[in-house]
């Protein structure tokens, strides 16, 4: 080999090897990371969910996901917000879903959410989701659980949240007895020290509200103050009836229990009602000042006296039937509901009687006559214009020295306002004529005195031209 081709075979060799040695692709740059996340509660205000994340890459979207735990699949649903950010490696973010523009979220229930984290070259971050209990931040809270049933309570020491809690579980299982009902699990009541704080944490509900239920979360709210316990024993079976019940009854078909049906079964595991409840409602039926029970279908009265009766009523009604039909009628008659069958369909279906059959076998039983073999007619009445008492979700039981439930008063009448005098068609027409006529004259004259004026104008220069 010459020296002259030393050199080529040389950069010949070097050349293959370079060709077949691999190369090495650089590193892609590595997608967005997740730094923190929070959820912070603001009662009665909102919630705000805060991000804070990074990367190679300049991070240019931040998707928020949320939504809150229901019971009912379709009310199950999903928000999507797109936060404003400065696009950057390092970005930081935050959503108020603001309560006062939507509906209340109660504190017990549970929220989640996830976060979409997008770069510039278009790598996506899907966190995973993540869930948390609401609870009131103005409160210190401690939580006792047994049986899928928890109790958070804010005062009051372990002896008064175990008391609690024994209610809401005896509560559970005489449902479940005498009716057949199951209660969804988990279940949690959220014991405020006092009325006017739990009023507070939601909005729009009445002052004179003691207890709240959302079945569509599966909470409780409670007023109860840790030397009340008397009350805790009447308010808690109450409102966890109403719980049970109206997941009982959940449907996505826009069906919901009476009134006096949703109302009675929750007075009858309340357990209040005794010999001077019946005493009294037997007198008003021989008087005939008992109103039917089917105007009792769509809320109370929001008069105190009138929605007292009509709670003692809806509860010996129900009362009734499950001692003359069984339980088992009961969770037949609150199936066909949530199945989506009107009221008066799944009351005849279940117990061969409408509204008007089951009210007059009530009323017979409770005067010792004989029960209505057929079913009856139904009576001509006019049915009176109620001001609606929310009574599915929150209850008017807050204890006074003088009654245990009671309702706001009716408002006054408002004072009729005078309808103005009419006046005679016949003046008003010529009123009217009289001033198309004013009109029509103002405009002649209008019209005319600038019409003389450029016709003196043109005389007076046509005399002047003839003069020259």
């Amino acid at each position: 080999m010459s020296a002259r081709t030393l050199p080529l075979v040389t950069l010949t060799l070097l050349l293959f090897v370079a060709l077949a040695t691999p190369t090495r692709a650089a590193p892609e740059a590595s997608g967005p990371t997740l730094i923190a996340t929070d959820l912070t509660a603001d009662y009665p205000a909102g919630l705000t969910f805060s991000v804070s994340a990074e990367g190679a890459v300049p991070i240019t979207e931040v998707t928020l996901r949320f939504g809150a735990t229901t019971t009912t699949s379709c009310l199950d649903a999903i928000a999507i917000r797109t936060l404003e950010i400065e696009p950057g490696t390092e970005v930081v973010g935050e959503y108020v879903w603001d309560f006062r523009s939507s509906a209340t979220v109660p504190p017990g229930a549970e929220v989640w959410w996830e976060w979409e984290i997008t770069d510039r070259e278009g790598q996506v971050l899907r966190t995973e989701r993540q869930t948390e209990i609401l609870l009131d931040q103005r409160f210190t809270w401690r939580e006792a659980s047994r049986d899928d049933v928890s109790v958070y309570w804010a005062e009051g020491d372990e002896a008064f949240s175990q008391e609690l809690l024994q209610m809401a579980l005896d509560s559970v299982a005489a449902l479940e007895d005498q009716a057949g009902l199951e209660t969804p699990r988990p279940a949690r009541l959220v014991i405020y020290p006092d009325f006017e704080p739990m009023r507070e944490a939601v909005l729009q509900v009445a002052e004179w509200t003691g207890g709240l239920a959302y079945s569509n979360y599966n909470v409780i709210l409670i007023g109860i103050a840790p030397d009340r316990t008397d009350w805790a024993s009447v308010v808690i079976p109450h409102e966890v009836t109403h719980l049970v019940t109206g997941a009982a009854t959940a449907n996505c078909l826009g069906v919901y229990m009476p009134t006096w049906l949703n109302e009675g079964l929750s007075m009858h595991f309340e357990g209040t009602l005794g010999e001077i409840e019946d005493r009294k409602l037997r007198d008003l039926v021989r008087a005939g000042a008992l109103p039917p029970l089917r105007e009792l279908a769509n809320g109370f009265s929001a008069d105190s006296d009138d929605a007292n009766q009509a709670y003692m009523q809806s509860g010996r009604v129900v009362t009734f039937m499950l001692e003359t039909y069984g339980a088992e009628k009961m969770d037949a008659l609150l199936d066909a509901i949530q199945a989506g069958a009107p009221a008066e369909t799944a009351l005849r279906d279940t117990y061969g009687l409408d509204t008007e059959g089951i009210d007059a076998a009530w009323r017979a039983a409770v005067t010792g006559q004989a029960a209505p073999t057929a079913q009856p007619a139904a009576i001509a009445t006019a049915a009176p214009t109620y001001t609606a008492v929310p009574t599915i979700v929150s209850w008017n039981g807050v204890p006074t020295p003088a009654q245990t439930t009671p309702v706001p008063t009716s408002a006054a009448a408002p004072t009729a306002m005078p309808s103005p005098t009419p006046t005679a068609s016949g003046a008003s027409d010529l009123a009217a004529a009289g001033l198309a006529v004013t009109f029509l004259a103002l405009m002649c004259l209008c019209l005319f005195v600038p019409a003389v004026g450029v016709l003196g104008v043109g005389v007076w220069a046509i005399i002047r031209g003839s003069r020259s």
